[in-house]
């Protein structure tokens, strides 16, 4: 993940944030100077929030936008995220046609899916496309390859990626790194129960299948708080989970999913999620579904997820180098495992060294 911009101006930033996927006044908003205009864009583009930031900022009146010169800078930014995003929907429209001639079920998931929930779905920017194909992901490899003269990587713990049209895809054979934390194991069972019973076809595409609400609520969970204690989550993870919640939240049963938060130790982080909500998201309390009771914790992980407390640049040169920033990286995040892992601290890492065995590219390469 980028280095956040550590002096962005956080009441802003969350407020931006708020105007763009809540439409709501900004008669407050403050007053910054030209330098942190600058300091939010910078923040944004790296962090992949420009398409919201700009909605936000595009509400505001004349007087409370930055000089111009920045303006345009924004306006541009925000054009090419749209650009973008339409492409890749076209491309994921393009892939599940081809899946669906050849009699393979495709599920979306995470960043396309996600998008349709924000109340202009080309503002939220995404990366890779990741899809689920229902145990069948060899057979949809292998047609690619044939079909396509497409090579398939197969080093990531689990899924397989390759360029079809230009653009990354990310075909998950589990929804979780199973071989680096045993505590995934039970729930990767219980989301692919789940998902062979709950699931319907996206609005993307007829051949294409969404995840049930109840998937969600424990998948975005378990991947968001994996990328926490890793330290990769950015205030686009919390605008995910803000809307989520809007749209769908009604569908789950929240005392089932606290119950599966807290036997796998994610009720401190999920608790800290609802506390930002509420307080900086204007989300409104959600029965069985608590705020964390130490605001400095939840004020932690709020500060974590836009500063990061382990501010040295990743490093992405490959080989010992990018293995010891990895060690740094782990050592620093010590206190965000412990409020999202069940896992023994010494067996995870002994399941870690045998995963990255197993895929040894990944232990000097960014898979």
């Amino acid at each position: 993940m980028p280095a956040a911009v550590p002096h962005v101006d956080k009441a802003a930033l969350l407020q931006l944030v708020r105007i763009a996927l809540l439409n709501e006044p900004s008669d407050d908003f403050p007053s910054l100077s030209e330098q942190q205009w600058s300091d939010l864009f910078l923040y944004a583009v790296r962090h992949k929030i420009i398409g919201v930031i700009h909605e936000g900022m595009s509400k505001l009146p004349d007087s409370q936008r930055p000089p111009r010169r920045l303006w345009l800078r924004f306006c541009a930014e925000r054009d090419r995220v749209e650009i973008h995003s339409r492409k890749r929907l076209s491309v994921l429209a393009n892939l599940s046609q081809f899946f669906d001639s050849m009699g393979i079920r495709t599920l979306v998931l995470k960043g396309a899916q996600l998008a349709s929930f924000y109340p202009i779905p080309y503002i939220r920017e995404y990366g890779d496309l990741d899809i689920y194909q229902f145990g069948d992901y060899r057979k949809g490899d292998a047609l690619i390859s044939k079909y396509h003269g497409i090579k398939v990587s197969n080093e990531s713990p689990h899924h397989t990626k390759y360029l079809f049209q230009g653009h990354t895809v990310e075909n998950h054979y589990d929804f979780l790194n199973t071989r680096a934390f045993r505590s995934n194991r039970p729930l990767e069972s219980l989301l692919k129960h789940w998902i062979g019973e709950e699931c319907s076809v996206s609005s993307i595409s007829s051949s294409f299948y969404k995840p049930s609400a109840r998937f969600n609520a424990l998948f975005l969970v378990r991947h968001l708080a994996g990328h926490f204690a890793a330290g990769q989550v950015t205030v686009r993870d919390l605008c995910d989970w803000r809307m989520f919640l809007q749209y769908a939240g009604s569908m789950v049963d929240w005392t089932e999913q606290y119950s599966i938060y807290r036997q796998y130790n994610m009720h401190h982080f999920v608790s800290s999620l609802q506390s930002i909500m509420e307080d900086y998201f204007a989300l409104a309390p959600i029965p069985g579904l608590p705020r964390e009771k130490s605001q400095a914790l939840a004020d932690r992980v709020l500060n974590d997820i836009i500063y990061g407390e382990f501010q040295e640049p990743e490093c992405k040169t490959d080989g010992l180098k990018r293995l010891l920033w990895k060690i740094r990286r782990f050592r620093a995040n010590r206190w965000k495992f412990e409020i999202v892992y069940s896992d023994s601290r010494l067996l995870s890492i002994l399941t870690n060294i045998f995963s990255h065995f197993l895929k040894p590219k990944s232990i000097f390469h960014k898979v």
